[in-house]
């Protein structure tokens, strides 16, 4: 996971980083403005492309770790009001 703050914007974005034998990269991230609070800045986004392209070179146990990790992830936002 990493944690990056703008303390000029208030902007924080937080990632979640998969990092296997095969590869590494950068698995979902989130951007919040903490001033600006809307459920619609509570959402993870999916780095899809990324996991498509890693599933292709991952052997079978990074893929079942790979899934469990992505169930994780919520998909929807994280606050409703």
């Amino acid at each position: 996971m990493w944690i990056m703050y703008d303390c000029q914007t208030h902007n924080v974005s937080l990632g979640l980083y998969w990092k296997s034998t095969s590869d590494k990269f950068d698995l979902a991230y989130m951007n919040v403005n903490l001033i600006l609070t809307r459920p619609s800045h509570y959402i993870w986004h999916i780095q899809r492309s990324k996991i498509e392209q890693f599933r292709l070179i991952a052997q079978r146990n990074e893929l079942e770790r790979l899934n469990e990790a992505l169930l994780l992830i919520p998909t929807n936002a994280l606050y409703i009001w």
